[in-house]
């Protein structure tokens, strides 16, 4: 039934429709949290639970929102429609204004300038999806969008990454218009399938190549490339025959374009464009022959590579310096632009080879330099510069493990925290400078005049510090009348008096961004954000909302809000229990940001050889963390992509289904069960920003109740077999982690099992309760340890080290016999156990395979086989977007 309007969908309204399809239906709704119109995809209630149809959606939307790209469709939510309106899911896109492509083409040929122009912008967005290792499979007229403006959208990633079914039955009729794509049966439109889709055979991101071919081809002729009277004809066609020629039907179709369009339809994936980028670089040579030098040199590299495919990789590399040095000097021109300049500017560094991106990363207040952390592949981190007019991305010395980074506001020195210290570096060389002992922070903002403004952790509020060292000062308040239970993220204003703040509410969606003063502790409250990004000249506010980074007009004399809000990225990498996000501004207007990433985790059950035995639910951002006593069912952690907080789930092991345990949208983490499997005890954050025990009925219904909170952050970590104690780890403020025991009987007061200098976690009792494995870095690197455990709840004196070679995530089998654990290599290990209630005897590790785990594992009751999770499809390092004079032209 469609939906009437003012229908509420969370917070979205619906207005009008817009039109329906195989695979939903869209409205033009309006966003009430942001105030801005969008689209809203309603998969039908008929097929809410059709599997199929339902598995496509989720796909679209898991597919469309890992993209942020010009050319492709933006996704900003997903989520499922009220119980009362049939609970089906629904995707918030944003709202085109304009046409399908399939519309100007139905009135004959299009001139070639603009055909070049659409595919440019086709091909751009095809490599941005490729990239992602996200493959369209459904190509077609219908599924690109022309805005009034004259950009191209690429839309309905329904099919995409799905394998094409084989030998599946075809249908009889000649493959045009929307009506010929039958879901479930057909993956893609007949007329515009690649040779190897009609054959039924595996598919990559070259198969699109040739679908975009069709596209321009009929851009160009006003006609199909290959055309039957039935869909059998029509897909024999493409198979085997050959189109007519392009300047037979078009005279004004030069042989270059003819020539890359014959590319791009190649039979044979190996002869078309390997890459989108490859085949959006040719077209972009037709358009700037005659542009200048530094042009001509791409254009001939592109011509000749056409002509002599022998050249190919020599001349791309030729291609890609010329291509490089033009970023480099656009980059140096940006610093040397007058002070009427309006050009924006949009780039993409990647990190140093073999080095993974941390989720920090931040631009030096003038404008010049990032600074980032970094892993190398032996896991060690540190501090990395780069100069925005570099290619080299520099390691600071002396800045292992660090994080928390901050510019001094001359961008000579930069602040960080390691080893529970917030020091400084002066980034062209010198000694490591400790400011502060025994302190960590988040967030922390430094004057002309030597002050940093710090906050010092979770709970806390606003301090000063000199540049010198000393005792820190606090200079905020928090509201318990607004149940605000942080202030963080501090950012200086021009006048080095005022800065801006972000006071954190236990209550979610109530973060408001706060003015305060190093002379006053009476704040002024601005507005509500979910993080706090800056001040930029001259005269911006910038934060996030949702994993949106928007800017409104600010005065930082009068301190008042004005103007409307300006959307300046979109996706970016958030973390909610923190309040942060992976973006920084610099004062000048240049804004730095990382996308987030969903992790597509494919459950698995894997033997003790390693081979895969099958796989189990769908595809998503799922953690493994415990079967069920009766190994039916698996607890889960899964990503909530409307809050960007885990929830629990249960997954039906037989059905490969899971269900929704937890529905409160703060995080919850860590589910363990009983040992009868009747209840599931897991940590949650929804009283604020300390996580606490809580526990529910595992058939899902009654009340989450607190079971236990206190003073720390907390996870749930094993329960005891005689269902006596449950063991949970607890991090004090010098972030060690350490093991408690929640006894439940008596006074059920909990109390310090392991509680060190050193972190220890993944405890977990011996089924038989006499012993207690956990991990612990005493040793400099985590190893498995095995301490006795007595009927009292306390610990015996003997320890025995288990591992060699690293050790995590200790698992008892379920009779007793053997214990696993993932060593430091990531090899899935197995130790034959001998115990009793007063030994324990144990022969030396052995390796079982290459664990490969992108989560947590646990195991079978028979003890042979393993549910992992491992990645699905290849994974691939985000890139720093940086966006170069973003205030020009913006709105006031």
């Amino acid at each position: 039934m469609p939906l009437a309007p003012h229908t509420q969908f969370d917070h979205y309204e619906v207005l009008a429709p817009l039109g329906a399809g195989g695979m939903g239906e869209v409205y033009r709704a309006r966003d009430t949290r942001l105030n801005r119109e969008v689209a809203l995809k309603v998969l039908p209630e008929s097929f809410a639970h059709d599997t199929d149809r339902l598995r496509r959606f989720e796909q679209e939307a898991l597919a469309t929102s890992a993209l942020n790209h010009p050319n492709i469709l933006t996704v900003h939510d997903f989520g499922f429609a009220p119980l009362e309106l049939g609970g089906a899911p629904f995707i918030v896109m944003e709202l085109l204004e304009g046409e399908e492509l399939r519309e100007p083409m139905n009135q004959g040929a299009l001139p070639v300038r603009r055909s070049i122009e659409y595919a440019q912008q086709i091909a751009n967005g095809l490599a941005a999806a490729h990239e992602k290792g996200v493959v369209h499979r459904d190509l077609k007229p219908e599924n690109l969008f022309v805005t009034k403006d004259g950009r191209v959208k690429i839309l309905d990633f329904g099919l995409a990454k799905l394998r094409p079914p084989r030998n599946a039955p075809v249908g009889s009729d000649v493959a045009t218009q929307k009506q010929l794509t039958n879901p479930g049966t057909v993956m893609g439109t007949v007329a515009y399938m690649s040779p190897e889709q009609v054959r039924g055979q595996d598919l990559d991101h070259r198969s699109d190549i040739f679908s975009f071919g069709l596209i321009l081809y009929e851009m160009l002729a006003g006609q199909r490339a290959f055309q039957g009277k039935s869909m059998a004809e029509t897909m024999a066609a493409i198979a085997n025959a050959e189109p007519p020629d392009l300047s037979e039907l078009n005279s004004k179709v030069t042989p270059q374009l003819e020539k890359i369009v014959r590319r791009c339809l190649e039979k044979k994936p190996e002869r078309r464009f390997q890459t989108a980028s490859d085949l959006g670089f040719a077209l972009e040579s037709l358009t700037t022959s005659s542009a200048g030098n530094s042009a001509g040199i791409a254009t001939a590299s592109a011509s000749i590579l056409l002509a002599k495919d022998g050249w190919r990789d020599r001349l791309w590399m030729i291609a890609a310096g010329v291509l490089g040095l033009a970023l480099l000097a656009m980059t140096a021109a940006y610093f040397k632009r007058s002070a009427t300049d309006t050009r924006a500017a949009r780039l993409a560094f990647v990190p140093p080879e073999n080095v993974s991106l941390g989720n920090t990363v931040v631009v030096s207040p003038d404008g010049r330099m990032l600074a980032f952390t970094g892993w190398s592949a032996d896991g060690k981190g540190q501090i990395w510069v780069r100069p925005l007019d570099s290619f080299v991305a520099q390691p600071l010395p002396q800045t292992q493990d660090a994080g928390g980074l901050f510019w001094s506001l001359d961008s000579r020195y930069l602040g960080f925290v390691a080893d529970g210290k917030i020091k400084k570096v002066e980034i062209t060389g010198g000694p490591v400078t400790v400011l502060r002992e025994g302190q960590s922070h988040v967030g922390a903002t430094w004057n002309r005049a030597g002050v940093i403004v710090f906050a010092p952790g979770f709970g806390t509020v606003i301090h000063r510090l000199s540049e010198t060292g000393g005792q820190p000062v606090p200079l905020t308040v928090l509201d318990q009348s607004r149940q605000e239970d942080s202030h963080m993220w501090p950012s200086f204003l021009p006048d080095d008096q005022h800065f801006l703040y972000l006071a954190r509410s236990t209550q979610r969606r109530q973060n408001e961004i706060c003015l305060g003063s190093l002379d006053s502790k009476e704040p002024r409250r601005l507005l509500t954000a979910d993080s706090l990004l800056g001040y930029v000249e001259p005269g911006w506010l910038v934060f996030v909302r949702e994993g949106t980074v928007m800017a409104q007009p600010f005065d930082p004399r009068s301190f008042e809000l004005s103007g409307k809000l300006v959307t300046l990225a979109e996706k970016v990498s958030y973390i909610w229990d923190m309040a942060s996000a992976s973006a920084s501004i610099s004062a000048n207007g240049v804004l730095v940001y990382k996308n987030s990433r969903v992790r597509n985790i494919q459950l698995e059950w894997i033997d003790r050889q390693g081979a895969r035995i099958a796989t189990v639910g769908p595809p998503g951002e799922s953690a493994v963390e415990r079967l069920s006593p009766d190994g039916k069912q698996a607890a889960l952690m899964r990503n909530d992509p409307r809050t960007g907080a885990y929830d629990i789930w249960l997954l039906d092991l037989l059905r490969g289904v899971p269900t929704r345990f937890t529905f409160d949208p703060n995080g919850d983490r860590t589910p363990i069960w009983s040992p009868d499997g009747s209840r599931i005890v897991f940590a949650s954050d929804r009283k604020g920003g300390l996580y606490h025990l809580f526990q529910k009925a595992q058939g899902g219904t009654g009340n989450d109740e607190l079971l236990l909170e206190s003073n720390s952050d907390k996870g749930t970590e094993d329960w005891s077999g005689d269902g006596r104690f449950i063991l949970y780890s607890s991090f004090d403020s010098k972030t060690k982690s350490n093991v408690w025991a929640l006894p439940l009987f008596g006074d059920r007061q909990p109390y310090p099992l392991l509680n060190s200098e050193f972190n220890e976690n993944g405890s977990q009792f011996s089924p038989d309760g006499h012993w207690l494995a956990y991990a612990s870095d005493e040793s400099g690197s985590n190893e498995i340890y095995v301490q006795p455990f007595t009927a009292e709840g306390k610990l015996g004196d003997s320890k025995q080290r288990i591992s060699t070679s690293g050790g995590n995530q200790p698992r008892f089998s379920r009779n007793g016999r053997e214990l696993f654990y993932v060593a430091g290599d990531g090899q899935m290990m197995a130790v034959a156990l001998k115990p009793s209630a007063t030994t324990f005897a144990f022969e030396p590790p052995k390796a079982l395979f290459k664990a490969r785990m992108q989560t947590g594992y646990d195991v079978a009751a028979d003890g042979q086989r393993f549910l992992i999770g491992t990645m699905a499809g290849e994974a691939k390092e985000s890139a720093i977007n940086v966006i170069l004079n973003w205030t020009a032209g913006l709105p006031r």
